[in-house]
This record gives C-alpha cells, structure tokens and sequence, in this order.
C-alpha cells in the first residue's frame, strides 16, 4: 500500500511539473511592456549584515565616498555609494525583533523557577483568554 501511495505520489507530482513547465513556455509570465523595461528603477541591494541588524532596528545613512585612481595618461575620479547602519527608528514593525525578544524572555521566564511562576501565571491565562475571544469570533460572529 506504501508503495502505491509513493508511486501515486511521484507520477502525480511529474505531471504538475510538466505542465507548469508548458504552461510557463505558453503564457511568459511576467513578461511586460516595453516601457517598463525602458525605465530606470533603482533596486536597493540588502546586505546580510543589515538584515541582521534590523533587529535592534536601524536606519541607513547614505555616504558618498570618493575614489581616486591613477592612470597612465592621467586621473579619474570614481564616486561610490555607501550604506552605514546607525541606531535610530524607521516607522513599521519589527517582526523579526519581536519574536526573538519573545522568545528570550520566554526562555528566561522559564528558567526562574519560583520566582517566574506567577509571570508564568499571567502568560497561561491571557493565552487563555485570547484563544476564548478568537472562539468566539470564530464561531458567533457571522460572515462579512
């Protein structure tokens, strides 16, 4: 039985491949007009350090930093770009920031024994509490 399943499995999964892949060749997804390829739009590349970063929330400054090079038949200038992260505040919310504060203080909660029970306490009744409310609203507030 195990192995009709795993062969239903793979034949079915071959067939959506193959057809996405036709469908793609037919319809060109995301090919667009001609004046969207003309404009000029300027992609801000993120780096890994950033995003690592944008846990303790930064804002970029931009620097512009001038290279000399020196050529045989005499110099050119070169301006370059650069982004430096400094602290500060931007407007949105920071997701990522908030589950990992979460979850540190969970696990710190956790490990007080005693002295975090009632904190722990607290946390189990309004978990409690908001799972009630999201019941409710499920199931007695009628569909919009």
């Amino acid at each position: 039985m195990g192995l009709r399943a795993v062969i239903y499995y793979t034949t079915t999964t071959v067939i959506a491949v193959f057809i996405g892949i036709v469908m793609v060749l037919i319809i060109h997804p995301g090919k667009g007009s001609k004046d969207e390829f003309t404009k000029q739009q300027q992609i801000e590349q993120v780096s890994p350090a950033d995003a690592f970063l944008d846990l303790i929330r930064v804002i970029h400054v931009t620097v512009t930093v001038n290279d000399t090079i020196f050529l045989q038949n005499g110099t050119q200038q070169i301006a370059r770009e650069e982004m430096i992260p400094v602290p500060g505040s931007v407007n949105g919310i920071n997701a990522l920031g908030l589950v990992v504060f979460s979850l540190c203080f969970g696990l710190i909660i956790g490990n007080m024994r005693e002295q975090g029970q009632p904190l722990r306490d607290f946390f189990d009744c309004l978990n409690e509490a908001i799972m009630r409310l999201v019941a409710i609203i499920m199931w007695y507030v009628p569909e919009m």
